[in-house]
């Protein structure tokens, strides 16, 4: 939990020493596919969604077009990630068909350093920083294949956001859109596994096994999003203003 206050700090501090310089601020929602990766075993093919604040530099360069610009962005989502188990095989195996999941529901903010350049009427972006979740539910697979306790489940996990997209603002409109994927592996693990079931094939039984050093699992998120964000841009300001 100190973890996830540090990041909102983070993630405080910066948006608010870059409004000081931002020529455009503006928030919205995104969501869109999730595939949850594990370690050995199948892809969760999940959701998620997000709102998010970002404050922007006015946009810098030459006078042929070639601009960019940098700046801040905040997001909190629910991200529903996880893993699915073919009997307990992993890649290697033989069994091909598999409707067994180990699910788990995570609150994420996230802190990012985000950069633009025009290209016509879009403009490509690229974003990066650091990201915290918690875990506020789960469903595990207990099924005698896989394990024979209730491996541990972290509650809190570091890691990564790192992504890009494009997107379109609408000319003198408050609206943007944009579509964008990103990867997010955590640092700390998710899963902590102890004690695992071994068959036996002479004895046709099973024993327990204790995994020692425990076996840690990790998320890696792969996510597509599409989004739409309302843009508060200083010139309208200007514009009110000198309507009066």
């Amino acid at each position: 939990m100190k973890a996830i206050l540090l990041l909102i700090a983070i993630l405080f501090c910066c948006s608010t020493s870059n409004i000081l310089l931002a020529q455009q601020t503006g928030f919205g929602v995104k969501g869109g596919l999730t595939i949850g990766l594990q370690k050995e075993l199948y892809p969760l093919v999940s959701y998620h969604g997000d709102i998010f604040y970002e404050s922007l530099t006015e946009w810098k360069g030459d006078t042929e077009g070639k601009q960019s610009r940098i700046g801040f962005v905040g997001q909190l989502g629910y991200h529903r990630k996880g893993v699915s188990y073919t009997n307990g095989r992993s890649f290697g195996g033989n069994a091909a068909n598999y409707s067994i999941e180990d699910v788990f529901h995570n609150i994420s903010v996230a802190a990012l350093l985000k950069g633009s350049y025009q290209w016509g009427k879009f403009a490509p972006y690229w974003a990066g920083g650091i990201r915290g979740d918690v875990t506020v539910d789960f469903d595990l697979v207990s099924d005698g294949q896989v394990n024979v306790a209730q491996p541990q489940v972290n509650r809190v996990m570091l890691g990564f956001w790192l992504g890009g997209g494009i997107e379109w603002e609408a000319p003198k409109s408050p609206f943007g859109f944009f579509i964008e994927i990103n990867v997010s592996p955590d640092l700390t693990p998710q899963v902590v596994k102890r004690e695992r079931l071994v068959f036996n094939q002479s004895t046709g039984l099973y024993s327990v096994a204790y995994i020692n050093p425990a076996e840690k699992i990790l998320n890696i998120a792969l996510e597509v999003s599409a989004g739409v964000k309302f843009i508060n841009r200083p010139e309208w300001e200007d514009e009110i203003l000198e309507a009066f």
